[in-house]
């Protein structure tokens, strides 16, 4: 599974990572660990909330807090990356 295979890859380097299987998880996971959270990395198709729902609902959960991300990967053939930011500063 690609979460597994980003952990151990991050781990190796130092990271701490807190794991979801689907978005409604992630979401939750936020919520618990806000404070600890630098960077969250989504899969824009993700089970149950896709990643852009995970991101609008991160940003619910701490409106004036920066949540930068990583869009990794989405619909269509090709990997695509692209940088999100919460528009609050």
């Amino acid at each position: 599974m690609l979460l597994e295979l980003v952990a151990v890859l991050l781990e190796q380097k130092g990271y701490r990572v807190l794991g979801a299987a689907n978005g409604e998880k992630a979401v939750e996971v936020y919520s618990r660990h806000q404070h600890e959270i630098a960077l969250v990395i989504t899969d824009l198709g993700l089970p149950k909330l896709d990643g852009w729902e995970v991101f609008k609902r991160v940003r619910s959960v701490n409106p004036k807090g920066r949540v930068p991300g990583e869009r990794l990967c989405g619909p269509g053939p090709r990997l695509k990356r692209d940088r999100v930011e919460s528009p609050a500063t």
